[in-house]
């Protein structure tokens, strides 16, 4: 098998997948970001790769940052079995997890190692954050493949994640049913990529994942009732919003979590409004909203009711809301925490419902 050529720069998740897939495996890779699943699908992929169903003693060697020095790593990947040395390409891995945890006192042997590298042993570091500019970043990325593993930067980003994920695994997925993932599950991949799995498992092999299949799987959920309560607002039903509100509340939601659905529905109704201004056709402006086709009519239709000043001042009203809770502090026995943040969220609910 080929060996990859050292190199510093950052390859994204597909870039890997293809590199493995043609066999070129990098003598070291960092996995650095802050979404673990992400990190966990580039270990698979490169794993992959080490046959440690063949009952060979060694394939994959696990390592804690916290626990283990520089050098000992190298003394570990230059120590190899008899079937290591006699392997024409990578035949074990060593894998040190936390190497944010590495102490970065003596890099000279990592650096020294990295520099010519045993063929026969593929070094994987995985860390969620690393300052740039310290000795151990600079060490281990000057020799190493870094693969990108932070989240995607917006909804639209992680739609596209959506629709890769269940490409690579033999699987579609239907726009609606993409919408409706988002606005159930929010935009985590972590979480996201538990409910892919039970809809794969649900649909079968090569099958369509569709919303109704979605609806289907998560139930009547805390997140259901997030649903509900966007699609109440969008309706202006002030009652409905109010009582779906309370509920989620009542059962333990986050008041920052629901604020935050809250103000994507707001960020929705503005984007449709400025859509509708533009001049553009019913179709066009639907295609730029995001969420459910039926939804995505409307809020189109309610934006296009609502004045951009009534609407934009939603959106003030979500980031007044997003400040008063992030800095409520009263710890004091007896207090309820809850009670000032369920009052701003109701009067904002009913500013959207009236706007």
């Amino acid at each position: 098998m080929k060996r990859g050529g050292r190199k510093s720069a950052g390859v994204s998740m597909p870039e890997l997948r293809r590199a493995v897939a043609e066999g070129k495996i990098a003598p070291a890779y960092l996995l650095l970001g802050d979404e673990g699943a992400l990190r966990r699908r580039a270990l698979e992929c490169i794993r992959a790769v080490f046959d440690e169903d063949a009952g060979l003693p060694g394939t994959v060697v696990q390592l804690e940052g916290g626990k283990v020095s520089a050098a000992e790593i190298v003394d570990e990947a230059r120590s190899l079995p008899l079937f290591g040395l006699l392997a024409d390409g990578p035949a074990r891995l060593v894998w040190i997890t936390e190497m944010d945890r590495l102490e970065s006192a003596d890099m000279a042997a990592l650096i020294a190692y990295l520099a010519d590298p045993v063929t026969a042993t593929c070094l994987v570091f995985e860390a969620g954050k690393l300052d740039k500019r310290k000795a151990l970043y600079k060490a281990v990325s000057k020799g190493a493949v870094v693969v990108d593993c932070e989240p995607p930067k917006n909804e639209g980003d992680v739609a596209i994640w959506i629709e890769a994920t269940l490409r690579n695994r033999g699987h579609t997925i239907e726009p609606d049913a993409v919408a409706y993932l988002l606005q159930m599950a929010g935009t985590r991949i972590t979480v996201l990529e538990q409910e892919l799995e039970k809809a794969m498992l649900y649909v079968g092999e090569g099958g369509v994942v569709r919303a109704v299949d979605l609806e289907g799987l998560m139930g009547r959920t805390r997140e259901h009732s997030v649903f509900e309560l966007t699609d109440a607002l969008v309706r202006g039903d002030r009652q409905a919003a109010l009582r779906l509100l309370n509920v989620l509340l009542d059962d333990g939601e986050a008041p920052i979590a629901v604020l935050a659905m809250i103000g994507w529905i707001c960020r929705q109704l503005v984007v449709a409004g400025d859509l509708a201004a533009s001049g553009c056709s019913r179709k066009e402006a639907m295609e730029g909203i995001a969420g459910r086709w039926q939804q995505r009519g409307e809020i189109l239709d309610r934006a296009r009711a609502s004045g951009r000043d009534t609407l934009m001042a939603t959106l003030v009203g979500c980031a007044d809301a997003d400040l008063f809770i992030k800095r409520m502090r009263d710890t004091r026995p007896g207090v309820d925490r809850l009670r000032p943040a369920r009052g701003r969220l109701e009067a904002l609910c009913r500013q959207i419902c009236a706007a």
